[in-house]
């Protein structure tokens, strides 16, 4: 997951972050620390996602 984001394995959705920027930084010390469940965190609710009525450019194409 991690090599992903920094673009240390091949995947179609590129570099995404840095190994120094804070966002990996948290995931990396969070997974370090055994990435403990904390039942007490607020759940997420609802999620909502974009564009409601994606328009597809053609066929084989996609939306990122």
């Amino acid at each position: 997951m991690l090599l992903k984001a920094i673009g240390g394995v091949p995947h179609v959705g590129g570099q995404l972050i840095t190994a120094d920027h804070k966002y990996y930084q948290l995931l990396r010390n969070w997974i370090a620390g055994g990435a403990a469940l904390d039942l007490k965190t607020p759940r997420v609710v609802s999620i909502d996602v974009f564009p409601k009525n994606p328009t597809i450019q053609s066929i084989n194409s996609k939306q990122q």
